[in-house]
């Protein structure tokens, strides 16, 4: 059927029409009684629905008419109103040409129910009365109509303003929707500007209209089984450019002209989901980095006997003596594992740096013939510096091991040829990217960027990329270490990196540096004045290691270049051995970690007893070594494990000064 629905009320008639296109009908709308004539007038109507109170002409009034011109006398008409409940208002209504009257609340149903009926038969009405009484009564009902409407108006200009003040210029997007139909029949000016649709967009949608669609079948199972007056949720909204936000919903039930409806209130919580998705991913490569420094640090210590022993059983034996060919692999052998457990240092950030200041461009452009030959002549390699570049604190080497490990992933993400593109420029980090970019300070910054044109890489592997041992690479072709390498260096360094990538679009590595004011030039650390040609001695070394085996060996090592070797186990025992012995002691060489005291705790202590001692600090841990403000102290140096006998003697020689 197609039916007319005569409402003041905007949001009044488009309920009546979702419920009425649900059911199959066809409908127009008219905001009063005049307008209602109108477009009676076109033709076409089967019925006619029509509330009471109205300006200009209410409901009753609308049915004389109706029923008073031949034209269309014959059209059902349902009174559906909440404002008269009385029995002689609902047969007031019947005599001035009604055919049914149905009060608010109703559902759905009823509404249908009473069509249907009207399309099979019209029910028969009741006589009418004598026509100069039901002008009469018509007259009297029409007076308290307008009386009644002055009364509403009123009431509504006081309603709108309160409205207004909490949905319309509510800061956080909202719409009112049917819960059955899912149509949207409201919406703030927070929504409109937040989503991107127009007012009148919205009101042709649906919920379904704003989720993806996979998220569909979500909604219609979370609605029609949620009776709940109060309920939130997480969902994925897209907006009208197609980008799809994360929304925080919270829905109250709320009843309208007598029929519960749904209010939502939106909450974009996009950034937030993504900050905290970096914040975890930062709290896991934490964890993963101490795992990856522990492991390290075992490694160290196992790989400083290997290499130790091997190195005196190389010298005992020499170049050609038997088995020379087996201890120079085990060498190998061991060299490598240490290369490896250095990339897992710098992971987790515990590695010994040398930093200076210094201008990225020159690295870059030292490294251009070198990154030529890698990438080999199907890439093309472009250099995009900008000539006002502000200087960086890095270790050079360790930003030199940067770029190579970015090229190369390039150059394998790019098996058919394209371009690697280095950019250097520099930048002002605010708040905004700041807040949008966990760990981020802001302030200024150099940029290097590192670019492809590859096959791109999607969510999954980008959420894992710096994360050491995987990789995208053939068993046998690469570690996985190489972009946690990058990790490590990098934050280690004080900055910050992020990866852009989608699949088949390629790939950009942004790696954000402080920038620094002083001038170019390095951090020299020279060796003590008259440093020996010899690495033999014969001062008194004490050494202090808890480890057994790099204990002896270290004694093995000092006693064959000449040295009296004093042993402890441990700090306690190391203080002991320095009150109990009435000769000199030279030189003091400690782990850094020992139960009960550490390598500096004891250093400390001996220096009270002997203020002249020179302490050589070893460990696997660099950055314990280190400290937080990068000195090891006056008459102080270190040794970073796993170390060569050579490389011990050497140290101590240096350290005493020859």
């Amino acid at each position: 059927m197609k039916v007319l629905v005569v409402d003041d009320m905007p949001l009044n008639r488009k309920l009546l029409r979702v419920t009425l296109t649900t059911g199959g009908h066809e409908t127009a709308e008219a905001a009063d009684g005049l307008e209602a004539l109108e477009r009676l007038a076109d033709g076409g109507f089967d019925a006619v629905i029509t509330d009471i109170l109205m300006p200009r002409m209410d409901g009753y009034r609308l049915c004389y008419e109706i029923r008073k011109d031949e034209d269309y006398r014959d059209i059902p008409i349902i009174v559906y109103s909440s404002t008269y409940v009385s029995d002689a208002d609902e047969h007031l209504a019947f005599t001035v040409g009604a055919d049914r009257f149905i009060r608010k609340p109703a559902a759905a149903e009823v509404i249908l129910g009473a069509l249907a009926e009207l399309r099979r038969a019209r029910p028969a009405r009741p006589e009418p009365a004598r026509p100069a009484r039901d002008l009469e009564t018509l007259k009297e009902y029409s007076e308290n109509l307008v009386r009644k409407l002055e009364e509403r108006n009123r009431e509504l200009e006081a309603s709108e303003e309160r409205y207004r003040t909490l949905f319309e210029l509510n800061p956080f997007p909202m719409w009112v929707y049917d819960p059955e139909t899912l149509a949207i029949l409201a919406v703030n000016a927070a929504a409109v500007e937040h989503y991107g649709y127009s007012r009148d967009e919205f009101l042709t949608m649906t919920l379904k209209d704003v989720r993806p669609a996979e998220e569909v079948s979500k909604l219609l199972a979370v609605d029609r089984s949620s009776p709940n007056r109060r309920a939130a949720g997480l969902w994925r909204h897209r907006r009208k450019d197609g980008t799809l936000i994360d929304v925080e919903v919270y829905t109250h039930e709320v009843v309208l002209e007598g029929r519960p409806l749904r209010l939502a209130i939106l909450h974009d919580v996009t950034e937030q989901k993504k900050l905290e998705e970096q914040f975890r991913q930062a709290q896991k490569m934490e964890a993963v980095g101490r795992m990856a420094s522990g492991i390290a640090h075992d490694f160290n210590n196992m790989l400083t006997v290997i290499l130790g022993y091997s190195d005196l059983l190389a010298r005992r034996v020499g170049d050609r003596g038997p088995f020379s060919q087996e201890l120079l692999e085990i060498r190998k052998a061991g060299d490598r594992a240490a290369a490896f457990t250095r990339q897992l240092l710098a992971f987790s950030r515990k590695q010994v740096l040398m930093p200076e200041v210094l201008d990225l461009n020159t690295v870059v452009t030292e490294l251009e013939k070198i990154l030529h030959r890698l990438l080999g002549e199907d890439l093309e390699l472009r250099a995009v510096l900008d000539p006002d570049l502000g200087h960086v604190k890095a270790d050079p080497s360790q930003i030199e091991q940067v770029i190579m490990n970015l090229a190369v992933n390039a150059r394998d993400a790019m098996p058919a040829g394209g371009r690697l593109t280095i950019e250097t420029r520099n930048v002002e980090l605010d708040e905004d990217y700041a807040r949008e970019h966990a760990a981020v300070r802001p302030g200024p910054h150099v940029m290097l960027a590192v670019s492809d044109t590859g096959t791109g890489m999607d969510e999954d592997t980008r959420s894992r990329i710096f994360e050491p041992f995987y990789t995208t690479k053939e068993p046998g072709k690469g570690t996985g270490l190489g972009l946690s390498t990058t990790y490590g260096i990098v934050k280690q360094s004080g900055g910050s990196i992020w990866v852009y990538s989608e699949l088949g679009h390629g790939t950009t590595f942004k790696i954000y540096l402080p920038r620094v004011e002083e001038p170019l030039g390095k951090e020299t650390r020279e060796a003590p004045a008259g440093a020996a040609r010899s690495l033999g001695g014969y001062e008194t070394v004490l050494v202090a290691e808890d480890d057994e085996a790099i204990r002896l060996l270290a004694r093995l090592a000092l006693e064959r270049h000449g040295y009296s070797v004093l042993m402890a186990k441990g700090g306690a025992e190391a203080l002991e051995v320095v009150r109990g012995h009435r000769g000199p002691i030279h030189a003091l060489v400690t782990d850094m970690l020992m139960p009960g005291m550490s390598g500096r705790e004891l250093a400390a202590q001996v220096r009270v007893l002997r203020p002249d001692l020179r302490v050589l600090f070893v460990s696997g841990y660099s950055e314990t070594a280190v400290g937080g403000d990068g000195e090891l102290g006056e008459k102080s140096a270190f040794l970073e494990k796993p170390f060569t006998t050579e490389a011990l003697a050497r140290k101590v020689r240096q350290l005493l000064g020859g």
